[in-house]
């Protein structure tokens, strides 16, 4: 019979590296699968997962939210590689006890996923709307019984089920709060998730969310204004981590509105990595219309409509126009008495500046 061509046969051993380069894997054929050190090579676990793998299995690759979150083709899709350990672990979901599983949270929980969903794909349908509300408001009540703070110490395998469950509610919470524009409750779900991930990375499953959140509220703060908390945040963000797609669009979003190509900033919207940044991007891009029309006041007496639709990108000023106070006469738009006289009057203060500007210069030409 005909042998199969290079293309046709499937790998004896497929490789991966993690985005950061600290870890390999390789797989066999066979399901025998070998972590190594990235710099030295050393090998850190050997582990047969039994069965062999399939025809279909292409791959095998790291996730990109956590270097050492590993995914199997034809196997339970996510397995968790513990550095201090040493061991390869399942996912949460597939750790959680039955004294976990069957409650009424967890059950919910399941529901209100697909129903934010749902919402993501309908966000004006106010029915499920306030279904995902009332089922969010029934598990934060449940997770008054979660007994997992124990001064930052988890002391059983129960209590970190329950962290883990109470860290995706918050997420999912975070989503639902994006879709319904409700930005102060985004910001308190994410404060209590930022201590979930700084203080208990180390005794639960990473989440395969976090960037994503990490990533919409460095956007939030964009949005806002909040330009140092932002560059603050950025700080605290482990340098591979800053190669990651959720967490590297808001920050070229920002080098670009630092670069003042506002353009670009309005274009963003093409490659955005989820559908959760378009309310962020929506406020940024009123933001920074509302900072241009600003200047234009100060920059030129008046302009045409023309001129002023394209550079603020509209096709209609009327709203753009009662908010700023702006006056439309024929084609032409002119800012009111009010800003004019402001003008002028910087325009004099500009002036009493430069001259006592030169004066010292003058005065320190003499010195010398």
């Amino acid at each position: 019979p005909r042998l199969p061509s290079s293309q046709e046969r499937t790998p004896t051993m497929m490789h991966a590296r993690s985005p950061d380069g600290t870890l390999t894997a390789k797989l066999s054929r066979g399901g025998r699968l070998v972590l190594c050190d990235g710099d030295s090579g050393a090998v850190l676990l050997k582990k047969e997962l039994g069965g062999k793998m399939g025809r279909a299995t292409k791959q095998v690759e790291f996730s990109q939210t956590s270097y050492h979150v590993l995914l199997i083709p034809s196997r339970p899709p996510i397995y968790l590689f513990n550095l201090g350990t040493r061991m390869l672990e399942k996912p949460i979901e597939d750790k959680i006890g039955s004294a976990i599983k069957d409650t009424a949270v967890v059950r919910m929980l399941r529901g209100f996923k697909a129903k934010v969903r749902d919402l993501q794909k309908n966000p004006s349908d106010a029915k499920i709307r306030q279904n995902c509300n009332d089922v969010l408001d029934k598990m934060k009540i449940e997770m008054l019984s979660f007994g997992i703070e124990t001064h930052g110490v988890l002391e059983s395998k129960k209590s970190r089920e329950e962290l883990a469950i109470k860290r995706e509610i918050l997420e999912m919470g975070s989503f639902l709060h994006i879709l319904q524009l409700d930005i102060p409750a985004f910001e308190r779900h994410v404060s209590q998730l930022k201590v979930i991930y700084r203080d208990y990375s180390s005794v639960i499953v990473p989440s395969e969310r976090k960037d994503l959140i990490t990533g919409l509220h460095l956007m939030s703060m964009l949005a806002h204004n909040k330009l140092s908390e932002f560059h603050t945040e950025i700080e605290l963000i482990a340098d591979q981590t800053l190669l990651n797609p959720y967490i590297k669009y808001p920050i070229n979003i920002e080098q670009r509105m630092m670069e003042g190509s506002y353009s670009k900033v309005r274009g963003a919207r093409r490659s955005m990595p989820s559908t959760y940044y378009g309310p962020f991007l929506k406020i940024l891009e009123e933001t920074i219309r509302d900072r241009v029309a600003a200047s234009c006041s100060v920059a030129y007496d008046s302009i045409t409509v023309k001129e002023a639709k394209e550079i603020l990108g509209l096709k209609n000023l009327k709203k753009t126009a009662d908010k700023h106070g702006w006056r439309i006469s024929g084609s032409r738009v002119e800012w009111p008495s009010a800003l004019a006289s402001a003008k002028r009057e910087g325009s004099l203060e500009s002036k009493r500046f430069v001259q006592e500007s030169l004066g010292i210069a003058e005065d320190l030409e003499r010195i010398v």
